[in-house]
C-alpha cells in the first residue's frame, strides 16, 4: 500500500494556525542562541521555523507534504 501525504499550504495556514501558535512554548523552552543548530522535524508551513530562524540560530526544516516544505522554504 501506497501512502501519499500532501497538504494544502493554504488549508494548513487557515485552519491550522494554532498549531504553530501551541509551539510557541517551545521556542521559549529551547531558547535558541545564534550559533545554534535546531531541526524542525514536520515543520508544516515554517511559521515556526520562522519564528526559531528570528534568533539567529541556524534552522533546518523538513516535511513529509512537498508542498508545505516548499512554502516554508519560501
Amino acid at each position: 500500500m501506497t501512502r501519499s501525504t500532501s497538504w494544502d499550504p493554504d488549508t494548513y495556514a487557515r485552519d491550522a494556525r494554532f498549531v504553530s501558535d501551541l509551539g510557541e512554548p517551545l521556542i521559549e523552552w529551547l531558547a535558541p542562541r545564534p550559533g545554534e543548530t535546531i531541526l524542525d522535524l514536520g515543520c508544516g508551513d515554517g511559521a515556526l521555523t520562522e519564528r526559531i530562524a528570528a534568533s539567529s540560530a541556524t534552522v533546518y526544516a523538513i516535511d513529509a507534504s512537498a508542498p508545505q516544505a516548499k512554502a516554508a522554504s519560501a
